[in-house]
């Protein structure tokens, strides 16, 4: 995946920074949006960007899913992937992709697989490694169609 980098990098570089700043901009902004759609799209799938499924949540001591509202709920980060929280940032040096707020603690815990304290003097749990932000090969070769769009534009 590194080597895929460095090959946009080193094909598209040069390129890029021929650009004005503001079309730099424009175009980082465009790839920070492309990339978290990419990203909200597996997030809603349950799929880490290597193709791996999520590991499903833990069930209850009677073996059943916390109910939320009435709706047994097994689907994770509902509101997590929406645009509220997850947050396309772009200069003329880059784009971010990243979570807001509360959200990019729970975030962490999940794409880390760190422990977590569940509420006030409550048990200690160790989150499974959920990687909810990153690339897939999928996404560099989206990310070179949009970029050569954005240069045909000019």
């Amino acid at each position: 995946m590194e080597d895929d980098f460095e090959k946009l990098a080193n094909w598209l570089g040069p390129l890029i920074k021929s650009l004005e700043p503001k079309a730099q901009r424009q175009l980082s902004l465009s790839l920070a949006r492309t990339m978290r759609d990419q990203n909200k799209d597996r997030i809603k799938r349950q799929v880490s960007p290597d193709g791996q499924s999520f590991e499903p949540k833990k069930r209850g001591p009677n073996g059943r899913l916390r109910r939320r509202n009435g709706i047994r709920s097994k689907i994770m980060f509902k509101k997590l992937r929406t645009a509220k929280y997850m947050k396309a940032e772009a200069t003329a040096e880059g784009a971010v992709v990243r979570f807001a707020g509360r959200a990019a603690r729970i975030a962490n815990v999940h794409h880390h697989g760190l422990r977590e304290r569940l509420g006030k003097n409550r048990t200690i749990y160790d989150f499974p490694e959920r990687e909810l932000l990153g690339f897939a090969k999928s996404d560099i070769a989206a990310l070179e169609r949009l970029i050569l769009s954005h240069l045909d534009k000019l």
